[in-house]
């Protein structure tokens, strides 16, 4: 039978290990291809743009926020215009 100090030893180490865990997930973020990513920092957008790959963030400061990079192109009709006579 355990004691109840080694039982809250356990507790209190578990608890330890997912705190740990939630830190370090926040830590390293991934950036898939094509995608980019735009650091904030406290809320703040800050001028770091990130590339597809794995990259470290300050836990609690930083995050992350993502947008696809493709390249759009537009195409643009010109319309014909036909000017047209109204009557009084």
């Amino acid at each position: 039978m355990e004691t109840p100090t080694a039982l809250l030893w356990i507790v209190a180490l578990g608890a330890l290990g997912v705190a740990a865990f939630s830190v370090w997930r926040r830590t390293i973020v991934r950036v898939e291809a094509g995608e980019i990513g735009l650091v904030l920092r406290r809320g703040a957008l800050t001028d770091r743009v990130v590339d597809p790959g794995e990259h470290t963030l300050i836990p609690f400061v930083e995050s992350i926020v993502k947008y696809p990079a493709r390249e759009l192109t537009y195409m643009v009709v010109e319309e014909e215009l036909i000017p047209t006579l109204q009557e009084d």
